[in-house]
């Protein structure tokens, strides 16, 4: 089975007010000595004309879903109730079809209920299982005033957002690799 992590980075967090800006994948891969982490083959969707229509993110909608169709099982944080359903908004808003994916695991569920911590959040968890020091990859902080900069155009703070889409990822491929074995019901929905 092919396991793909993904997370997506949006404007707003309703999907008719707000757009995609950008989305990220990696695909897992069982770590060993030589390369210890796992994830490969990072890939990153952008918006197609950043300085020109940045409203316009109907090819990044469509290339995020078509390279999540190329998975059996797909893995995201907070990714049942916010990711997929602002993705297929945005592919609905297109005139194009919705992603449903075959399997879909969200890890923050798993971290919610099969885990007793004090917070869920990405970052909580990440901390909690030592991400950084195990796997030498950081989540970046959530810095409001760069989402703002990115909408008015400004190349550096979409940058920075794109690099914390990646961050993330590999975050999350890494949080599968240390609570898989408490991932439960991989034959459904």
């Amino acid at each position: 089975m092919r396991i793909a992590f993904t997370d997506g980075e949006m404007s707003n967090l309703q999907a008719d007010f707000g757009q995609l800006l950008c989305a990220c994948l990696v695909e897992y891969r069982p770590p060993t000595k030589s390369r210890p982490s796992p994830w490969a083959g990072l890939r990153t969707f952008t918006l197609h004309d950043y300085h020109g229509k940045r409203y316009d993110d109907k090819r990044l909608a469509v290339q995020w879903r078509d390279a999540m169709k190329e998975y059996d099982i797909i893995v995201t944080w907070n990714g049942i109730r916010f990711d997929l359903p602002f993705l297929n908004t945005r592919l609905q808003q297109w005139g194009e079809k919705e992603f449903v994916p075959a399997i879909h695991k969200d890890l923050m569920y798993t971290a919610r209920y099969k885990l007793r911590l004090a917070s869920s959040s990405l970052e909580s968890v990440s901390n909690y299982l030592d991400i950084c020091a195990r796997y030498a990859v950081a989540k970046t902080k959530m810095e409001p005033r760069q989402w703002v900069r990115a909408l008015g155009g400004d190349e550096k703070s979409y940058r920075y957002i794109i690099h914390h889409c990646q961050q993330d990822v590999k975050v999350l491929a890494a949080i599968w690799q240390e609570t898989k074995r408490l991932v439960t019901n991989l034959g459904a929905k």
